[in-house]
């Protein structure tokens, strides 16, 4: 039992290799919002494969949507993602006095990571010099 097809499955061959492993193990798939879809009669596995189908192609031209999307606003000057660390508040202008306390062995990154209230991940990054405006 799924909830949505369109929500279980990332593509067709997905669905197919799964639904091949439940007739494996004498099961079948219903969906609970799509009551019509039920593998274990022949129409509905027909209905099953063209309702996945069409979620794939759905999903393909959101996606493809979202990157025009993403790809017209860089065009327009707009910084798309995540800002990076140094210019969030959490870190500000603590992080000189850490990198340097860092750089001097008096602190270890992990523990300034603790300090800033960051990952352990962000302080390499900013370490490697990923985000060097404060």
């Amino acid at each position: 039992m799924v909830w949505r097809l369109d929500r279980a499955f990332r593509s067709v061959l997905d669905a197919a290799n799964t639904l091949e492993r439940l007739r494996g193990w004498g099961a079948g798939l219903q969906s609970y919002q799509e009551p019509w879809l039920d593998t274990t009669s022949p129409f509905g596995e027909a209905l099953y494969y063209i309702t996945v189908a069409y979620a794939q192609l759905e999903r393909e031209i959101l996606a493809e949507r979202v990157r025009a999307g993403m790809d017209q606003a860089r065009r327009e000057g707009v910084r798309v993602g995540r800002p990076p660390v140094t210019e969030s508040a959490k870190v500000g202008d603590r992080w000189l006095d850490v990198r340097r306390r860092i750089e001097a062995g008096e602190l270890s990154p992990r523990a300034a990571a603790k300090e800033l209230g960051v990952s352990d991940s962000t302080i390499r990054r900013l370490l490697d010099g990923f985000a060097t405006r404060v």
